[in-house]
């Protein structure tokens, strides 16, 4: 089983509009809303690729049936703990005609004490089931302490479960003095952990090798459009991926990490881990919301990435 935790969700609305005119009104726009959160983009792509998952965290009491009823539909198990508050709105709005994105982010409320800790309680009794593998991802709402992710972490290490990170800043940094198996930040993240300008390709690749001496098993450094720097034991890659022409990349991060961490699981060869995990990035680009992948896409792409020793 993967456990995944959702400590800051969302709702998404995505608005498609032929154009978007500053100062206009628009009625009858094409509008989809759907629960969110980079948990939830991570659990239902793991799902799309055959595993089982488990959504962990706490939800605003009133949007509860809304976040369940999308994890039923989508076969994802939830555990989710009621608490009281807002959940934060995330907007995109699609222009057709340029085939241009524009996204809004609100933030959330400040979670109580008491609500922080009953969510925390209820991950903590779940990390004493040994042989589970734990995915802790995405920012953490108001009002959960940076060292939450690293505590929960020395807990899956005293259980005998392995993890993977993906957060930013000081989490991501209490989190990586517990050598999670697979970390996965974005190079804007990385800089903002480790307060320092890392440029050029051969610079991220020897900040990366640091991390692996440090103690973590896989590291992906991702680029954006440009791929991933990807480390595992001395073998450091350039992996590419093919020029697409896609939606949206809202969500391609959380794609990505769920492709490593199902490859890795299924002890998958280095670079077969990298082919789907990209693949997986690549595809949830090409559609329209997040954590959205096709069996489809993942079989054109696998053979089309490109792999460079550096």
């Amino acid at each position: 089983m993967i456990y995944v935790t959702l400590f800051n969700p969302s709702i998404d609305v995505l608005y498609e509009l032929d154009e978007l005119l500053l100062g206009e009104t628009y009625t009858s726009v094409s509008a989809r809303t759907y629960p969110a959160g980079k948990g939830m983009n991570f659990a239902k792509v793991a799902r799309v690729l055959g595993e089982d998952v488990e959504l962990v965290g706490g939800v605003a009491r009133n949007n509860i049936p809304l976040f369940e009823e999308y994890c039923k539909r989508r076969g994802i198990t939830a555990t989710l703990i009621p608490i009281s508050g807002e959940t934060r709105i995330n907007t995109t709005l699609l222009e057709r005609e340029k085939k241009m994105v524009t996204h809004i982010s609100s933030t959330g409320g400040v979670v109580s004490r008491e609500a922080c800790e009953e969510v925390l309680s209820m991950v903590r009794n779940k990390l004493k089931y040994a042989g589970n593998f734990w995915v802790f991802t995405g920012s953490l709402a108001p009002g959960y302490a940076d060292s939450t992710y690293g505590e929960l972490m020395e807990l899956c290490s005293s259980h005998g479960s392995s993890c993977a990170v993906d957060a930013t800043g000081t989490p991501l940094k209490y989190a990586m003095q517990y050598k999670p198996c697979i970390i996965s930040p974005n190079i804007a993240e990385l800089e903002k952990t480790l307060a320092e300008k890392i440029e050029g390709i051969r610079h991220i690749a020897l900040r990366g090798k640091r991390l692996i001496d440090e103690g973590m098993e896989y590291v992906f450094i991702t680029l954006g459009k440009d791929g991933v720097i990807a480390l595992h034991d001395d073998r450091c890659y350039l992996c590419t991926p093919p020029v697409v022409e896609s939606f949206d990349s809202v969500g391609s991060g959380d794609a990505f990490l769920a492709g490593a961490v199902v490859s890795v699981l299924r002890h998958d060869d280095f670079e077969t881990v990298c082919r789907k995990s990209v693949a997986c990035g690549v595809s949830n680009a090409l559609h329209r919301g997040p954590g959205e992948v096709s069996h489809d896409h993942l079989e054109t792409f696998l053979d089309r990435i490109s792999i460079e020793s550096i």
